[in-house]
This record gives structure tokens, C-alpha cells and sequence, in this order.
């Protein structure tokens, strides 16, 4: 039971007005998933998430892109990927010696190697696994294909994106770890 979704969205052809909390809604018809029987076709839509920082007034206007272009996530990606690599950098799982500083250098180093290239170009990638080969030494190979995986098809500065300049979250350093005085 959704208790926060209680009602299904049935599929046109469902013979359901006769049912106590049936109702019309201007996507469809909808009853209680209490009430559902067996038979009943349902209409699903899978949840994504998006995000656009408004850091100037001009922005606005990318609110309305073509629906090409915009950068779509299922919800669960955004639980497997974002969160995981976000919590791969921040909790120092062989990261040890990594900075803020040296994180947005590396940042920029493969935008702008990602912007000229691609993703899928093989010096991209080379660029990539050496970078990740001298600064992250510690890191599992398991992190390391989740960092490739993300940095070629872009997810990863989208994740830099929401957490750095959005929630203005930061990597914590080492010096910052070892004067942090929580229990």
C-alpha cells in the first residue's frame, strides 16, 4: 500500500464508476488501490528527477528547453549514482589527501577535456583513468568504473552540480576530519 499515492490511475476502457471512491480526474479515472480487482489495466509513469540552478535572472528562460535537451533521471539512477559517488568522495573511501580545491581542479580539467572531445573519445577516457590512477590511489576498482562510467556520460558533473553549487556541499579534507570533534 503507497500511503502517500493512495489512489491508481486506471487505463481508459475500465469499467470503474461503480466503485465507492472512484472519481474523474482530468488525467483520468482514478480509484483507491483498496479498490482495485483483478483485470483492472493501470497506467504507470516512472519517477524523474531534474534539476536547473537559477544562479542568474537569464536562466529562467532554460526552464522551458525542448524536451531533447533536457537531463532526465530516474529516480533510482539518482539513488545508484548520484548519491553513491557523492558519498564515495565525502566519506574518503580512498580518497585520503583529496581536497575541495583538488576535486574542482580535476572537475575542470575534465570538463573542459569532456566538452572538446566527448565522453567516448579514448583520450577522454586514458585522461580520465590516469587522473584517477595518481590522485584517488586508494580508490576500489569498483569506485573507479562508477567514476569512469559517470565522467563519460556526464553524470558526474551534474552530480558536482547539485551538491557543490545547489546544496553547497563540500568534500571534507583531511585536516577538516581530523578536528572534527562529533561522536
Amino acid at each position: 500500500m503507497d500511503y502517500y499515492h493512495a489512489y491508481a490511475l486506471l487505463h481508459p476502457g475500465n469499467t470503474a464508476s461503480d466503485r465507492k471512491g472512484f472519481f474523474k480526474t482530468i488525467v483520468g479515472d482514478v480509484v483507491p488501490y483498496s479498490e482495485l480487482e483483478k483485470g483492472d489495466k493501470l497506467h504507470l509513469y516512472p519517477n524523474y528527477y531534474d534539476f536547473l540552478y537559477l544562479d542568474s535572472n537569464q536562466k529562467r528562460h532554460e526552464i522551458f528547453r525542448s524536451a531533447h535537451e533536457t537531463n532526465l533521471y530516474f529516480m533510482e539512477e539518482l539513488e545508484q549514482k548520484f548519491v553513491r559517488l557523492w558519498d564515495n568522495l565525502t566519506t574518503g573511501s580512498g580518497l585520503s589527501g583529496i581536497t575541495q580545491t583538488k576535486l574542482k581542479n580535476l572537475e575542470a580539467l575534465w570538463l573542459s577535456k569532456y566538452q572538446l572531445w566527448g565522453g567516448d573519445h579514448p583520450m577522454f577516457k586514458k585522461l580520465v583513468e590516469t587522473s584517477l590512477d595518481k590522485e584517488f590511489i586508494a580508490m576500489t576498482n569498483e569506485n573507479k568504473e562508477l567514476m569512469i562510467e559517470t565522467l563519460k556520460n556526464g553524470l558526474f558533473f551534474r552530480m558536482m552540480e547539485l551538491q557543490h553549487t545547489i546544496l553547497k556541499k563540500r568534500v571534507r579534507d583531511d585536516k577538516e576530519i581530523n578536528n572534527d570533534k562529533t561522536v
